[in-house]
């Protein structure tokens, strides 16, 4: 075992030194005052110091091979400690793969009768929106939404291809996180009714989405805000649509701030002044919109008089009445004047207005209007 010593010198026995085979070493020595008896203890005594200094060396040689054989033992043991941790960690990080992917397949269900009142389950767009905490149409909880939802069963693994309106590129993104833009309604142009159904809803989402409590109470204080405003019992459409619009833009450039330097507000406070101003739009394209309506109808009812003979003028005098009267008296003379500078008066036209005008002249019909079919009559 030992380097140095063949044999273990503890399976060693000392030598009879007082026997025949040994007088050449008793006779190194003996001498006048020293026996063979004397010698051969003397012998014994060196060969017993010699043997216990063999066992010393051979006890720490053996200790330091016990010691490499527990140290080999023991890295053995770590290296497969290790592997065996890391097989039941990769077996746990795969089956959490799987249940990240399959997530519906793992879910516990708890043994009761169908909720009479269904879940409310919106597309898988509008949860990983709310996920990250990003913006979100209101639509996506309306029960349009909810019911568009429904049908839309893209795999999570499944891509679409998308290209960039600028460079032309083509990439690819998960079917789930693409929204069909085309059936979304703008926040501004919900309905009150829908409005009040997907405050509660997205709520809840955004509670199940975690999202920090702070902004679902400015949420919920916002969307309290706007439903507490004279403007929402005013009897003015346009009113009651500035707040659903104002609400769409505020929430929209809330998100979009959260992320700059400046960061974002308590848009749970009403400002004022971006109300106002949110009005005055408001009310200009509402104008702007009625004023269009109304030339489609002259131009409508100006297109009949054309084409139409005086007969079947005086035949469809209820109907030119009634379509006079829905113009209204208060916009027929500006009108007119829009009529004049669009559109062409030929003089086929101009015989069936007159042959019109004269027969309403001896009729109910109101002097504003005869003075509109007047006015048509009226050189450029």
């Amino acid at each position: 075992m030992s380097r140095n010593l063949p044999v273990d010198p503890n399976t060693l026995i000392c030598p009879d030194y007082s026997a025949d085979e040994y007088a050449t070493a008793r006779a190194d020595f003996t001498s006048d005052a020293i026996t063979n008896a004397l010698a051969a203890q003397i012998l014994s005594k060196a060969w017993t110091v010699t043997n216990n200094a063999d066992k010393a060396i051979w006890k720490r040689e053996i200790d330091r091979v016990v010691a490499e054989k527990v140290e080999a033992l023991r890295v053995l043991s770590e290296a497969e400690t290790t592997r065996t941790q890391a097989s039941i960690a990769e077996k746990q990080e795969e089956e959490k793969e799987a249940v990240r992917k399959n997530c519906s397949k793992f879910l516990p269900i708890p043994k009761r009768t169908a909720p009479l009142v269904p879940s409310v389950i919106p597309s898988a767009y509008a949860l990983r929106k709310l996920a990250k905490g990003d913006y979100l149409e209101m639509y996506y909880f309306t029960n349009e939404g909810l019911a568009e939802a429904k049908k839309t069963t893209a795999d999570d693994e499944a891509m679409l291809p998308i290209t960039d309106a600028v460079t032309k590129a083509m990439s690819w993104i998960p079917a789930a996180a693409k929204r069909d833009s085309s059936t979304v309604i703008p926040d501004g142009e919900l309905s009150w009714n829908q409005f009040y159904i997907t405050m509660p809803r997205m709520l809840q989402a955004m509670s199940n989405a975690r999202w920090v409590p702070e902004r679902i109470t400015m949420l919920s204080e916002f969307w309290a805000a706007l439903i507490n405003h004279p403007y929402r019992s005013s009897p003015a459409e346009v009113d009651n649509q500035t707040l659903l619009v104002y609400q769409a833009e505020q929430r929209l450039n809330w998100h979009h701030a959260i992320d700059t330097p400046e960061g974002a507000w308590d848009i749970g406070i009403i400002e004022p002044t971006l109300l106002r101003e949110t009005r005055q739009r408001v009310s200009d394209d509402h104008e702007a919109r009625i004023n269009a309506e109304l030339r489609f109808r002259v131009s409508f009812l100006f297109c009949f008089l054309i084409f139409s003979s005086p007969p079947v003028l005086q035949r469809k005098q209820p109907v030119l009445r009634q379509g006079f009267k829905n113009i209204g008296q208060s916009r027929l003379h500006s009108l007119v004047q829009w009529h004049h500078v669009h559109s062409g008066i030929t003089s086929t036209a101009a015989s069936h207005l007159h042959e019109y005008h004269t027969h309403i002249s001896t009729t109910s019909v109101s002097i504003s209007h005869r003075h509109y079919i007047h006015t048509l009559l009226l050189p450029k």
